[in-house]
């Protein structure tokens, strides 16, 4: 599911020209004017990127770096986000988090513009209502529960029952859910590092 720290809206920046890759860093994209830099995860991220995701009381399953993208300010990790690989084959965008100090700033836009920049597969995601406006930059379209693949359904159900609960827990309305869906891209297929068909 995604997070919390992402239920405002996000102001859409003019593209900046893209800057050289850093020395040393696969797949880094360093900001132009800004002192963020958005990378794959490396297996050093583990811990900060669990530390984060479980800040944010989100889905604490499947937090395997290999699938993660994250974004590093002064180089420590600032923010967060991974398409998990399910047992049935679908993919789905969770773990998009961003440290509460770094939000309103873009951080999460440009972590997503790189990470689904390399993907090519059908997507899904689970998000609240909030967001869906803000996931259509992604192409991203809502569609109906009994159209997302069983592994998508699960986490939306579990997204809705414990979301739900905690929200009444803390006085306030239960928040309605969404299941979007992105169609799959032409071109060559992403190689994950390590992907072995893990289950989620």
């Amino acid at each position: 599911m995604i997070s919390q720290s992402l239920h405002q809206p996000f102001a859409r920046s003019l593209a900046a020209p893209k800057a050289p890759l850093l020395p040393g860093s696969a797949g880094a994209f360093p900001q132009a004017g800004a002192d963020v830099v958005i990378r794959q995860a490396m297996a050093a991220d583990q811990a900060a990127i669990v530390a984060l995701v479980h800040s944010e009381r989100l889905n604490p399953y499947d937090l395997r770096w290999e699938r993660f993208w994250v974004a590093l300010a002064q180089g420590a990790v600032i923010a967060a986000a991974q398409i998990r690989h399910h047992a049935d084959g679908a993919r789905e965008v969770g773990s998009v988090v961003v440290e509460s100090g770094h939000r309103h700033r873009g951080v999460a836009s440009r972590l997503l513009d790189a990470m689904l920049a390399k993907a090519t597969d059908e997507l899904y995601l689970v998000t609240g209502g909030s967001l869906v406006g803000f996931y259509g930059r992604w192409d991203f379209t809502p569609i109906g529960i009994a159209h997302a693949p069983r592994s998508v359904r699960a986490n939306f159900w579990l997204g809705q029952v414990i979301g739900g609960a905690l929200s009444c827990l803390h006085g306030h309305a239960p928040r309605r859910l969404y299941v979007l869906r992105r169609s799959a891209r032409t071109g060559v297929p992403v190689n994950w590092p390590g992907d072995d068909g893990w289950a989620a």
